[in-house]
């Protein structure tokens, strides 16, 4: 309909990312509103379903592409557009509690200077860029570092990751009434920490996929995990306070977007022969992506310092799910 299909690109990927960040931002408090026995493991459940989500557009997608073609991606689009539409007449029809009464809501000026907040902040900023690199760049490093085909690419790349993801989600939301979710997920960042330099370092394609899936499987309670403890530690902040934290994941993830692209860019083009000599690589791209892959696992060691400070602030202070 637009009268280049670029400029129709970029206005329907900004319309439907205002959608979609609406929807991450009112989900939570919706899930706080339910009078549920256990809202953490809800919480992770909620999450859960994103993950599934993607395997689902994953697989569909890829199966689509073989049988239909990849000519014929607009039906597709279409198709997965229904599936919003749908979700329009549910959320028209649904009922809808308040999580807090606006006069008893504590302003978001006031929760932003906390200690607590500051540290959630940084680590969901950092689940961000986890996150959107495992989705949005590991096809194409299992395509160029590991000399796979996309549909390969795609199902062991970002379908690993997800599947990974929904596991430790799904288990949490399942058997988390027992688990101490706090130490969970500092025990998770650290396993973070430890896959992530496996994917960008290791010479063995499979060696790396696997790690692909431990990022999904160790990074996927954070994000709801730093929700649940937003929850426990301001339980009036309200709606705005939710949308303030998916709005910092959001920036995490469009500054890893840039900074994997900058770097992979830079060391392709300024990259020494003698450097590709020194690392099991077979051309300037696959380094660039490889070294691009290492400043994120920086990122996920400051998620797990982050996660040490907030258990040990939980702990000190004895912060407790409001019943």
């Amino acid at each position: 309909m637009m009268p280049t299909p670029f400029s129709g690109l970029v206005t329907a990927a900004v319309i439907f990312a205002l959608g979609n960040g609406i929807c991450e931002a009112i989900n939570p408090p919706i899930i706080e509103s339910l009078p549920l026995k256990n809202k953490d493991t809800q919480m992770s459940c909620l999450h859960s379903s994103f993950s599934i989500g993607q395997i689902i557009v994953i697989l569909v997608s890829t199966l689509f592409f073989i049988t239909v073609g990849r000519d014929h991606w607009q039906i597709l689009a279409i198709i997965f557009g229904m599936i919003a539409l749908c979700n329009m007449v549910i959320f028209l029809k649904a009922p809808f509690g308040k999580l807090v009464e606006e006069k008893d809501r504590t302003p978001l000026k006031q929760i932003i200077g906390k200690k607590m907040f500051l540290i959630l902040v940084v680590m969901i900023i950092c689940t961000g860029p986890i996150e959107f690199c495992m989705a949005n760049w590991t096809s194409l490093f299992a395509e160029q570092a590991l000399h796979v085909s996309k549909t390969v690419g795609d199902l062991l790349g970002p379908c690993l990751f997800a599947v990974g993801m929904a596991s430790s989600r799904l288990f949490f939301g399942l058997k988390g009434a027992n688990i101490d979710m706090d130490k969970f997920m500092m025990y998770s960042c650290l396993g973070c920490c430890l896959s992530f330099p496996v994917v960008a370092f290791s010479p063995v394609p499979l060696l790396c996929l696997i790690a692909c899936g431990l990022v999904g499987l160790t990074t996927g309670i954070v994000c709801p995990g730093c929700i649940c403890d937003l929850s426990k530690s301001f339980p009036k902040g309200g709606v705005p306070m939710f949308g303030a934290m998916m709005l910092f994941q959001y920036l995490g993830g469009s500054a890893e977007e840039y900074m994997v692209g900058s770097v992979t860019n830079y060391v392709q083009i300024h990259v020494p022969q003698i450097c590709l000599d020194m690392f099991p690589v077979t051309d300037p791209y696959e380094l660039g992506l490889r070294t691009a892959l290492f400043f994120v696992s920086w990122v996920a060691t400051l998620m797990f310092i982050f996660s040490c400070l907030s258990y040990r602030y939980i702990k000190k202070h004895g912060i407790r799910r409001q019943v």
